[in-house]
Formats: structure tokens, sequence, C-alpha cells
């Protein structure tokens, strides 16, 4: 089985690094091109594409996990069926049942703000300054509990 990955995708992941922020845009564009690696039915490949861009999300891993083994199963009913034929059914479902496979943080736009923290929802590491604020407050308010 050949592992057809469109070209924009290829771009996209030789162009980005592990450990590098990327937006949610840039992120949602990697594990679409997961997903439609997935849809061959080669794990290896997904595992590679994971490794080599650093991202891999877990809300969607189920989801890919379960068009590998689709994908094959398949395959083996079907051995003189061409591969890419099977990956495009297979993303044809995909793209039919986006909203319930790609995890919906990844589409959020903007910024997120409260009284105490703002972020721009954009960058992977929103999360990780949030939860540097929220440590802050919690030594913070810490000794004033056991205080009392």
């Amino acid at each position: 089985m050949e592992n057809y990955v469109p070209r924009e995708i290829l771009i996209l992941i030789t162009s980005t690094q592990p450990g590098e922020a990327h937006s949610s845009e840039q992120t949602l564009k990697l594990v679409e091109a997961q997903v439609h690696a997935a849809c061959l039915g080669v794990a290896q490949a997904v595992k590679d594409m994971q490794t080599e861009t650093g991202v891999k999300d877990a809300f969607t891993q189920h989801w890919i996990d379960d068009l590998i083994e689709c994908a094959r199963k398949l395959w083996q009913a079907e051995p003189q069926r061409p591969a890419v034929d099977i990956q495009a059914e297979l993303f044809d479902w995909v793209i039919a049942n986006e909203d319930m496979i790609y995890n919906p943080f990844l589409k959020l736009k903007g910024t997120c703000t409260s009284k105490f923290y703002s972020c721009d929802c954009d960058y992977d590491d929103c999360f990780q300054d949030l939860m540097l604020q929220l440590t802050r407050l919690l030594r913070y308010f810490t000794p004033y509990s056991l205080a009392s």
C-alpha cells in the first residue's frame, strides 16, 4: 500500500518541528493528515507523522486507531481493491462525521479571557500558561487556608 498524503499537508509537516508552538489551525491540519494516513491502514505512517511533527491529539487518537483497523479489514475482505479507493471511502466517512472525530478545542478562534487571565487560544502553550497562573494563585491562597 502506498502512503498517499496531499502535497499541502506534506509541506505543512516538513515546515513544523517538534517543540515549536503550533497554532490551533496548524495542529488541526496535522491531525487531519494523520487521520488521512490512518485511512490507508498503515499505523507506522501515522506514528512517523506524530513523531516527526510532535503533534498527537488524544481526542482523535481513538478514531485514528479505529480507522486503521477498519482499513485493514476492508483490505483483507477485498485484497484486489486499490488502497487509494479504500482510503477515499474511509475519508469520505471522516468528512461526513468530522464533528465527532476532531477535537472541538482545535476549532476555537480568538482569545480566552477571564477576570484573572487572558491568552490567545490559537497557540498550544495557552494551557500551560493557564496552569502556571493557577499554580501561582494556589501558592498565594494556600497559606491563608492553612492558617484558618
